[in-house]
């Protein structure tokens, strides 16, 4: 099942895809860069409560405009309680000239 993280008039689409093998979860994101100028600098910081642990951080990438990237993160359940992810995407973007840092 596909979950919309943030809204399509946002500069950064996201999407997840969860799956789940018994203790491990496995996350798929979908970035896209509905902007017409690059981003460099992508990145999707995460973070846990409860008894998850992310396996490996995602690498910050580039996205150029209207491109989309893929990024997979593993996470591991150490026990069957209530836990969440919580994450955040970071970019910088070209405006007029200008570096702009953002957060969505």
């Amino acid at each position: 099942r596909v979950f919309p993280l943030t809204g399509f008039s946002d500069p950064v689409y996201v999407e997840l895809c969860v799956t789940s093998h018994t203790f491990d979860v496995a996350l798929d994101f979908s970035l896209t860069n509905k902007t017409t100028t690059p981003m460099t600098g992508v990145l999707l910081e995460l973070s846990t409560v409860g008894d998850l642990r992310i396996v490996e951080r995602p690498q910050e990438v580039s996205i150029a405009g209207g491109e989309t990237v893929s990024m997979h993160v593993n996470v591991k359940v150490s026990s069957t309680r209530t836990a969440a992810v919580y994450g955040s995407v970071v970019f910088h973007q070209e405006v007029d000239g200008e570096e702009a840092n953002e957060s969505q």
